[in-house]
């Protein structure tokens, strides 16, 4: 047999002529023996194989494009990690209030501020130049973001004319009632103010028109139900724009529209230590939050923010139902307020965390404006408290902020981070944290006692590492060892009493 002739390897056995590794002589061991070259080409030619290897060659090209193409696939069909909404000016804080026009900011001043409240001495709607300087000071600081508080509820230029009834003006203000009644008031709404004159009643009596005029405030209410009315606000509203200012604030706009039918105000349900002479005494259902506000803040709204660079639109009350001010699920109103946390003169730490926590929840986690009330603390530990907070906080003139808050202030986990509220060692420090991935955590921790009080905050605060570093502190914070910049052990941590201190850490990895 020709061995040429041979096409496949096959088994050839061969004969061992001596023992080996325990083999015997003459024991048949079976070996493959490969192919050579000229048998391998003889091979390659062979139609079967040809095919063979272009079948595989083509299956292994589209499965690697396959995969390619899946990989190009899930890049594109993943969830974007979109970057967070840049925040406004506003909203990056915080604000400021000045005393009035002789107020002269800085550049150091506008430096550490995002923008300055002012609240006019003069009428809402009397001429820019009713108060001197007004029209210079908004000129000089048109990159300054002012913000102006205006009352638009309350005026007293066209009431001469209202009064009387002279023609386009009759109905510029609420009146009712009919001559002779003046002892008898239309109904039993009352005033707000707290002195005993004007605590009986909202009503005021004009022998002139011989009616009563509403006057909750104590001056007489436009009528916003009146559209000259509205369009004098609105016209009020462009001409501060105009004059260069870039927000405003406003005042009892909860109250801006009455019951139509002029019906009695309802009893709260559980009065407690009032009477029947007691603005507390009664549920302001007629006189408060009326829904058909809603369109009239959105007009304004609409002013505001066509024809200023996202200028603010803020009010000065605090806010006990949100529905008038908003339209299709939107808040109109920016840098909402609720219950102030801060408007005590005494606070605790399970206090805080309360109403912190209550009034994020009541304004559907809309930022929000902190409002920093004089209190029993030392000047500036409140503000300190709430530097960080979810929120803007609105400072008093006096209150210094220097380049460590100005850094915690713009950092990611304070703008766009997540906010834990806490209480720690035995409920007598309230403390909170601000945490964005990839960037330092903050902790406040705020001590609302009269006595100081050493904290162990890896323990009571879970996501606290096992030492942080001094951010900031209050005057009072008077603890030795405590430096600015310094690390120190999150374990026996002094606070003094009536401070504040803010410490930034590396966060914990998740687990």
């Amino acid at each position: 047999m020709n061995m040429d002739e041979i096409e496949l390897p096959v088994p050839v056995k061969k004969i061992e002529e001596t023992t080996k590794n325990g083999v015997p002589n003459g024991e048949v061991k079976g070996e493959f023996v490969g192919l050579t070259k000229e048998e391998l080409m003889k091979c390659a030619n062979d139609p079967f194989w040809v095919r063979l290897r272009w079948f595989l060659f083509i299956v292994f090209w589209l499965l690697w494009a396959g995969m390619l193409i899946g990989a190009i696939m899930i890049i594109v069909a993943a969830p974007k990690c979109t970057p967070p909404q840049p925040k406004t000016w506003w909203e990056q804080g915080p604000l400021r209030k000045l005393d009035d026009i002789k107020s002269e900011i800085t550049n150091e001043l506008a430096s550490t501020n995002h923008g300055f409240i002012l609240t006019l001495p003069h009428d809402t709607y009397a001429p820019l130049n009713t108060t001197p300087g007004l029209e210079a000071f908004l000129q000089n600081n048109k990159d300054r973001n002012i913000i102006i508080e205006l009352n638009p509820t309350v005026s007293d230029v066209w009431f001469t004319n209202s009064e009387g009834k002279t023609d386009d003006y009759v109905d510029y203000y609420i009146w009712r009632g009919q001559e002779g009644a003046q002892n008898d008031p239309p109904n039993n709404w009352l005033a707000k103010a707290s002195t005993d004159e004007l605590k009986k009643s909202a009503w005021v009596y004009s022998e002139t028109r011989k009616q009563f005029y509403y006057a909750p405030e104590g001056a007489p209410h436009l009528n916003f139900r009146n559209p000259k009315v509205e369009a004098e606000f609105k016209a009020v509203l462009s001409r501060y724009i105009d004059a260069g200012v870039d927000g405003f604030m406003l005042k009892n706009v909860p109250g801006l529209l009455v019951d139509e039918a002029f019906k009695n105000e309802g009893l709260v349900s559980t009065p407690a230590n009032v009477n029947l002479d007691d603005y507390r005494f009664y549920t302001h259902t007629r006189t408060e939050n009326l829904e058909e506000v809603q369109p009239i803040v959105r007009q304004w709204r609409d002013i505001i923010k066509n024809k200023t660079n996202n200028g603010v639109l803020m009010l000065s009350d605090e806010l006990t139902s949100l529905k008038p001010y908003k339209h299709n699920g939107t808040l109109l109103v920016d840098l909402p307020k609720h219950r102030n946390a801060f408007d005590h003169d005494e606070l605790t730490a399970p206090q805080l965390v309360k109403e912190i926590e209550g009034a994020s929840t009541f304004l559907e986690h809309n930022w929000p404006a902190w409002n920093i009330a004089q209190s029993s603390y030392p000047d500036g530990t409140l503000e300190v408290v709430a530097y960080l907070l979810k929120g803007s906080p609105i400072l008093n003139k006096n209150f210094e902020v220097t380049e460590d808050l100005k850094e915690a202030r713009s950092s990611p986990s304070v703008l766009f981070g997540v906010q834990k509220l806490y209480t720690a060692a035995n409920d007598t420090i309230f403390a909170y944290t601000r945490t964005y991935p990839g960037n330092p955590g903050y902790l406040v921790a705020f001590n609302p006692t009269d006595y100081k009080v050493v904290v162990d905050f890896a323990k009571d605060i879970p996501e606290i590492p096992e030492e942080f570093t001094v951010q900031h502190f209050t005057s009072n914070y008077n603890e030795t060892n405590v430096e600015l910049g310094l690390k120190k052990p999150a374990h026996d941590f002094p606070i003094s009493p009536k401070s504040a201190i803010i410490l930034s850490y590396v966060p914990k990895a998740a687990e």
